[in-house]
């Protein structure tokens, strides 16, 4: 994962991005990629009750002009 935290709390999946960060542009050049999973995740590797459950996220901004 690039930037991204995950944690459960609880029974609660928590995904923590440092939004101050900035990382490539995406291939078309029109966003700036501030956090990805990189694809989906299994919850499991966090908490191994979990079993079955993934998470994917990416987020990203759109250049200053």
């Amino acid at each position: 994962m690039r930037n991204v935290a995950a944690e459960i709390k609880g029974t609660k999946l928590v995904l923590t991005v440092d939004l101050s960060k900035e990382y490539d542009f995406s291939k078309s050049g029109k966003t700036i990629q501030v956090g990805s999973t990189l694809g989906n995740q299994p919850v499991d590797s966090i908490d191994e009750k979990y079993h079955g459950y993934a998470f994917g996220l990416n987020v990203y901004k759109y250049p200053s002009q």
